[in-house]
């Protein structure tokens, strides 16, 4: 009779927590089981098109993501819905959030990131919260206007106007440095090239970015923190215009498919290797992945990607 009472006991406070959580509007979190997901890593790509990267049956600019898919999931039908600029995509992977937020810098997102409301959940110090980017504007991403969060658990952040290289070494000095459970990479190569109207330069930073893809997952491995441990999601904040090798690899920023259809690479402990999925889904799902996954309460839009926390 005192087992059955405590059962009762504790699936009536289970129970509670869950409708607390859906009047507030939140995801309740479900911690998935047969995971042993301990840090997220979150490598964004700054504008390759889909056509010369997965659309692109040869793989040939992305031999090593290519390689490595084959111990995790690609997502093929991953959409950018809402803003196709660096800043707004950035923002909706960031907050789950679609938000037309201005693309220089200027202006931070409405709501806190996972990196704010990881720290708060966990009680971390701001090092276990990281971001490096190759675009100086990107640092808008560490502060939200909400007033109940904005200045308030802000991750620890390395934002610079600089190659991809320097990025790529200072990221490893950094994840070396303070072992972080969450971390966001951004190389900004392809899309520098690309509003350069550099077709072969821009087609050199695709497998430049490639090259820094492969290595990190190499090191992921080999670092005791992260080996075993350790989920890698490889994303991208937007695609580009279509028409080949002309003029509209040059710019995005409206709804056509190019600019729309981008891609999730995830690989880790507990992700089936060497699948595909065809699901839609889109950037706002990859923040209510990390929060169900690393434990804490998510607000905004989006969901869970199935496929990744079961």
């Amino acid at each position: 009779m005192n087992h059955l009472f405590k059962q009762l006991l504790f699936y009536t406070i289970l129970l509670c927590g869950v409708i607390a959580c859906q009047e507030e509007n939140q995801i309740p979190f479900i911690k998935p089981d047969k995971t042993g997901i301990e840090n997220i890593v979150i490598v964004v790509i700054d504008g390759p098109r889909h056509s010369e990267t997965w659309g692109d049956a040869t793989r040939q600019h992305i031999p090593r993501q290519d390689a490595i898919s084959q111990q995790g999931l690609l997502f093929t039908n991953f959409k950018n819905d809402g803003i196709t600029y660096t800043l707004s995509g950035h923002t909706a992977i960031t907050t789950g959030v679609y938000e037309n937020v201005v693309n220089n810098g200027d202006e931070v997102p409405s709501n806190p990131s996972i990196f704010q409301r990881f720290l708060k959940a966990k009680q971390a110090s701001p090092e276990k919260a990281l971001i490096v980017t190759s675009k100086s504007k990107l640092n808008a991403l560490r502060d939200t206007k909400d007033l109940d969060w904005n200045g308030s658990y802000l991750p620890t952040i390395d934002a610079a106007d600089r190659v991809d290289q320097l990025t790529y070494e200072e990221s490893i000095v950094l994840l070396n440095k303070h072992t972080p459970h969450l971390s966001m990479i951004h190389f900004r190569g392809p899309d520098i090239k690309g509003h350069g109207a550099d077709w072969n330069g821009y087609l050199e930073k695709i497998e430049e970015t490639d090259q820094y893809v492969g290595e990190l997952w190499g090191y992921i491995q080999a670092h005791a923190h992260y080996r075993d441990k350790t989920l890698l999601l490889v994303t991208t904040d937007h695609g580009r215009h279509l028409d080949g090798i002309g003029s509209g690899f040059v710019g995005h920023g409206d709804g056509c498919p190019g600019c729309r259809h981008i891609y999730l690479l995830a690989i880790g402990p507990g992700v089936p290797q060497g699948e595909q999925v065809s699901s839609h889904y889109n950037q706002t799902d990859i923040a209510p992945t990390v929060a169900n996954l690393l434990g804490f309460p998510w607000q905004g839009d989006g969901k869970s990607i199935y496929e990744i926390v079961n």
